[in-house]
């Protein structure tokens, strides 16, 4: 019973509020919609790779297990390397000073795989051709620079970033914040009825009133016999009044 005066109350509540809660929905998701139409600027991603790898081999052709330890070890060290001002301030004089080292520390990013010998740099920039030539020159400058600091010539650039007829930008991501804000709405507008629900004080049916007060209802006025009593009221009133 008391699940069936919920659903009542739910109706009753969506029914007068249903302009408000579709109000609720669609306001961030039109907010949404201009800023990533009208604001938001995109962001291309390119991204050089290098392979830190010996040169020494064994029979067969396979590389030493020691050989592919260190150079594992090697990958950290190497990473933080590529962001230090060594490094930076050569790719930004091979940029002919187009940024600085603080320009391309926002820019640039390191990552790699765990257990992996790949090593990859990831430029960001509204320009793809751009990115692409930031992450290139970031990833070459670094393999000329290694040997001078490491005394070790280990690294090979596996690929290089290329620039595709139809690029896709990797920020922001719309879809994931289309989906973030339909359900934020939709946790707003649910907060919003659960709210109205739980201040409600009028009561749904007499079975209702019964239950939540203890008294039995022996009857009921309607809405059109409530206003014709209200209009008989008023005309003896009247009446009333013009005699005296």
């Amino acid at each position: 019973m008391n699940k069936e005066i919920n659903m009542k109350k739910l109706k009753q509540v969506l029914q007068q509020r249903i302009g408000w809660i579709l109000m609720i929905i669609s306001i961030p998701l039109l907010a949404m919609l201009l800023y990533l139409t009208l604001f938001a600027e995109p962001i291309y991603q390119k991204s050089a790779q290098l392979l830190i790898s010996q040169s020494e081999t064994i029979a067969g052709n396979r590389l030493e297990n020691q050989t592919i330890q260190a150079d594992l070890q090697l990958v950290s060290t190497y990473s933080t390397i590529i962001m230090s001002p060594r490094i930076l301030n050569e790719v930004s004089e091979a940029l002919e000073g187009s940024y600085d080292v603080s320009e391309l520390s926002e820019i640039l990013s390191v990552t790699n795989a765990t257990n992996s010998q790949i090593i990859e740099i990831n430029a960001y920039h509204q320009s793809p051709k751009i990115a692409a030539e930031i992450a290139n020159t970031t990833a070459s400058v670094f393999s000329e620079e290694i040997p001078k600091i490491m005394n070790i010539d280990n690294v090979t650039i596996l690929a290089e970033g290329t620039v595709l007829p139809q690029e896709t930008p990797a920020r922001p991501n719309k879809f994931l914040l289309y989906s973030l804000t339909t359900f934020l709405s939709l946790l707003f507008a649910f907060t919003y009825v659960f709210l109205l629900l739980v201040f409600e004080r009028s009561f749904a049916s007499n079975t209702e009133i019964e239950e939540v007060l203890g008294v039995k209802v022996i009857g009921e006025i309607s809405k059109e016999k409530r206003v014709a009593s209200f209009k008989t009221i008023q005309s003896r009133s009247f009446r009333g009044r013009k005699r005296v």
